[in-house]
């Protein structure tokens, strides 16, 4: 596949190249009914952002067995899947293969072109900045105008693989990045959000193989009271949680260990 490349002209007075590219979960309203879902883990924020209410921190609202309950059916599901592949998740991990391969074998190929398009980009813009010191606005413009021609036709002439498609993609990275459970919940149909809530409730509580929770480690000096309660309260929606979940802590821990697993 060829594709074309513009580089802007920033003000039309020199180039800029082209680059390609703790998000906070959503809080329930304060205001949510104590119903037999709205009070769960579910509810809970998947960040421990905003206002220290039970909203905020999902280790305050007791998780439910109708939570834990979800979270097995669907680890279960996904341990069947990483055990016994489909056709088609076979089909699009070889998809997500051959397209990486053919990237990287496209990327050694196109070395030189690149070098020699970055080399040119520097002398370019080189001499942008001495025409622009010496008030050469005619030159400026002709040597934009010039680079810009020059480097979509470098551009057009580099081969790019072709990637799979969003959704072939998406089901070759849950499969091999540990999150396969993901999947199962896309194929589904489920609330992919309170799904994900329930997994920072029961993960942080019975952290899978390898997992690391970090620890700000006095990054942000001293704690003042607030932050004391806060981090006492969550200690003690932790341990309750735990305790809630111990009598399935060893299917967890045993489905963890098949899902929770980094495949290349």
């Amino acid at each position: 596949m060829k594709r074309d490349v513009t580089l802007p002209v920033l003000g039309m007075l020199a180039l800029v190249p082209m680059l390609g590219g703790c998000s906070g979960g959503t809080s329930a309203a304060a205001g949510a009914p104590p119903s037999s879902v709205a009070v769960s883990a579910a509810t809970g924020s998947a960040s421990g952002g905003g206002s220290n209410t039970a909203w905020s921190d999902p280790q305050l609202v007791p998780i439910t067995k109708d939570d834990i309950d979800l979270y097995l059916a669907v680890m279960r599901a996904a341990a069947a899947r990483v055990r016994h592949p489909t056709a088609q998740d076979l089909d699009a991990l070889r998809q997500q293969r051959d397209y990486e391969a053919e990237s990287e074998a496209d990327t050694r190929a196109d070395a030189p072109a690149m070098a020699a398009m970055d080399a040119r980009q520097k002398a370019v813009q080189a001499a942008l900045d001495e025409a622009m010191q010496s008030g050469d606005y005619s030159k400026v413009r002709a040597l934009s105008a010039e680079q810009a021609k020059a480097t979509g036709k470098a551009a057009a002439s580099l081969e790019l693989a072709t990637p799979p498609d969003d959704a072939t993609t998406a089901r070759a990275t849950h499969l091999r990045n540990g999150q396969a459970d993901l999947q199962i919940v896309d194929e589904r149909h489920l609330d992919a959000d309170r799904y994900q809530r329930i997994v920072d409730v029961i993960e942080e509580a019975l952290p899978p193989p390898d997992a690391f929770f970090g620890d700000c480690g006095g990054c942000q000096g001293k704690p003042d009271a607030a932050e004391l309660q806060r981090e006492k309260a969550h200690a003690a929606g932790l341990a309750r949680n735990r305790e809630t979940l111990a009598p399935d802590a060893a299917e967890i821990r045993a489905l963890q260990a098949v899902v929770r697993v980094h495949r290349p």
